[in-house]
């Protein structure tokens, strides 16, 4: 008879790591929510641009979705090896090779957005919401989703995820739903505020990532 012997002390190590990424999510997601709240008010214009513009959005970062899971397990691979070069080296390697067919594919998308708005046969006022809206997340993601989104997928690798966790925490809650409400509420931009504040938590976060993947403290986390 085969018995299963859980080894407790390596299961701990394993909660340790995923946990944090779980709340991550978890915050991440609840932040969305109150935004979707404040989205609503800004009457059904908005809430048809902003429905269409987020169904557009995932063409500009397909590349950077998939480049963040290969990191993931290529950092995690090379750290269990006690490797940091290599780590480095696919780091690095995979980044570059995110900017460029994100500059790309965002460069196409921004010269058809018009095309690609029209597809859905909104009302004028609409259809300009969303190209508006669109612009801006496509402009934007050339340069800084993959700082915001794809180098932090080689920290969790790297077992950094408690950093992860309290940086997505603070920027999504402190920048993104704060400022969406200054921006899009108080000083009137609307939808088009919310999506603004969107891209500077892009910015703030990106550029903490990109400070604390330079300082190399991810370098000496022992994960198993």
């Amino acid at each position: 008879i085969y018995k299963l012997d859980i080894d407790w002390s390596l299961m701990g190590k394993v909660v340790k790591i995923g946990l944090p990424n779980g709340i991550e999510n978890g915050m991440f997601q609840f932040g969305l929510l109150i935004l979707q709240r404040l989205t609503a008010s800004f009457g059904t214009v908005a809430l048809a641009a902003n429905a269409i513009a987020k169904t557009l959005t995932p063409i500009s970062h397909i590349a950077s979705t998939s480049f963040g899971l290969i990191l993931i397990t290529i950092v995690g691979q090379c750290m269990g090896a006690k490797n940091i070069k290599h780590a480095k080296m696919y780091i690095w390697h995979v980044l570059r090779l995110n900017f460029t067919i994100t500059a790309v594919v965002n460069i196409i998308c921004i010269i058809f957005a018009s095309r690609l708005v029209g597809i859905y046969h909104l009302s004028d006022e609409a259809s300009r919401l969303a190209k508006e809206i669109f612009l801006i997340y496509t402009g934007m993601s050339i340069i800084f989703y993959p700082l915001a989104f794809v180098l932090p997928q080689a920290l969790r690798g790297a077992g950094d995820t408690r950093f992860t966790m309290v940086v997505s925490f603070v920027t999504m809650f402190a920048v993104r739903v704060g400022l969406a409400y200054v921006l899009g509420k108080y000083m009137g931009f609307g939808i088009v505020g919310l999506w603004i504040a969107m891209t500077i938590e892009w910015v703030i976060k990106g550029g903490i990532y990109l400070i604390r993947y330079l300082r190399g403290k991810w370098q000496i986390i022992r994960i198993i």
